[in-house]
């Protein structure tokens, strides 16, 4: 909604360019405090999460709109239009990607519920390959779980394999 207000700025003259850049900034900060709320609620992970590249891509557009905003002169009515209407298309190829990529991700970790622990074990190892060797682990795990993992005793701690077995 936010990225989407975005475009609520094409309806200020070009002359105006403080109004349109309280309206873009505003917008700005609302996506910042956004991306701040999410943080606190989520685990800190060692990668980028699907909602943490979904807001930088919103970023991404509100601080493109704001260049558009700055670059266009006042006489520049009609570059002003055609630009709007290429980040219309800018903004429904993000909202497709992710639309897209969403239930492919979704979709790659349903699968992981029904490995075998070698198979598992290769994702996991893959995964930490691409992620510099670090693999995050969500769920809280009581000491004892924690050491059979650490002695390759069991691959997930004692309340996943509750979770796995109901």
């Amino acid at each position: 909604i936010v990225s989407l207000s975005a475009f609520s700025t094409w309806y200020i003259d070009t002359e105006q360019k403080a109004d349109r850049f309280s309206v873009d900034f505003t917008l700005l900060l609302t996506a910042v405090a956004f991306q701040v709320v999410i943080s606190s609620s989520l685990p800190v992970l060692p990668f980028l999460t699907i909602i943490d590249k979904y807001v930088v891509c919103t970023l991404v557009f509100l601080v493109a709109v704001i260049v558009e905003h700055s670059l266009i002169g006042d006489d520049q009515i009609e570059l002003d239009m055609i630009l709007f209407w290429v980040f219309i298309g800018v903004w429904l190829a993000i909202h497709i990607g992710f639309g897209i990529y969403c239930p492919w991700i979704a979709g790659k970790e349903k699968q992981k519920l029904t490995m075998d622990t070698k198979q598992l074990e290769g994702i996991l190892r893959d995964q930490s390959q691409q992620n510099d060797g670090a693999i995050a682990h969500k769920m809280k795990g009581l000491a004892e779980d924690i050491n059979k993992i650490n002695q390759d005793k069991q691959w997930c701690s004692g309340v996943a394999q509750a979770v796995f077995q109901d």
